[in-house]
């Protein structure tokens, strides 16, 4: 018996399922990273003048980010055949890339930051997990069509 597997099959997204699940992305995402805030500013010795982790930037830069990835998603659904195969790569390769600045903190700190230690900088780093693994895991899932 033979098994025909077809290469050319599109994946199409289904934007009626898109928007809910952006925000539940949005919305989890959010609370993980304050979860993680309040976590490591309790148990780690991170300075209250290290401004990014604040209250406010975690949550705006995570919603800044997620509509970058749901822009990159769509766009990939508009001009590919296989918007979540290709989200899945882009998105991990931007994982990485957007480590890059914090990765350049603990090297040698930025004049902007005070209290920059390296409790304060991994925390960021870890900030960028729960955006990174409900978007990839939803929206090539859940906001797909079929």
């Amino acid at each position: 018996m033979t098994v025909a597997v077809q290469r050319d099959q599109v994946e199409q997204i289904d934007m009626a399922k898109f928007w809910p699940t952006f925000g539940i992305v949005v919305g989890a995402s959010v609370v993980a990273n304050l979860i993680i805030r309040i976590i490591a500013t309790t148990v780690f010795p991170i300075s209250p003048e290290f401004l990014p982790l604040g209250w406010g930037p975690p949550i705006i830069f995570t919603v800044i980010g997620l509509v970058g990835a749901a822009a990159v998603f769509l766009a990939l659904g508009r001009f590919t055949k296989r918007p979540a195969t290709f989200y899945r790569i882009i998105a991990t390769v931007f994982l990485f890339v957007s480590l890059i600045p914090n990765i350049q903190l603990l090297g040698g700190g930025d004049a902007r930051f005070s209290g920059v230690t390296p409790a304060a900088v991994y925390t960021l780093m870890a900030m960028h997990i729960p955006p990174y693994l409900l978007s990839v895991w939803l929206f090539t899932t859940r906001a797909m069509r079929g």
